[in-house]
């Protein structure tokens, strides 16, 4: 048997770590995760502060509740709000299979 068809029947492993399927998947994310935190952000400048119209907004305790509640609205419609969620199981509505149903009005 010649050294050449001993070669092209039998291929050795690909040392290469890419080469193995969830490496490779792992390498696609984070490559579209870059992209996407390397694209430009209308929210890039924003430190976190508390913007000036959302605090003389919040300060102005004074106002009858409709006028206090409508500065307010109209200040925070002007930027960004974070308002954080914490996840957690709804009592009393479990099914069968484990998961959860929740009724709407």
């Amino acid at each position: 048997m010649s050294r050449s068809s001993e070669t092209s029947d039998t291929r050795a492993p690909d040392p290469r770590p890419e080469a193995e399927p969830h490496v490779a998947a792992a390498i696609a994310a984070r490559a579209k995760l870059e992209r996407l935190l390397s694209a430009p952000s209308p929210f890039a400048g924003d430190d976190g502060a508390i913007r000036p119209e959302v605090g003389a907004a919040l300060e102005a305790t004074d106002l009858p509740r409709h006028d206090y509640l409508d500065r307010l609205w109209a200040a925070l419609a002007g930027g960004r709000l974070i308002v954080p969620v914490a996840a957690h199981a709804l009592p009393d509505r479990s099914m069968p299979s484990g998961s959860q149903a929740v009724s709407l009005p």
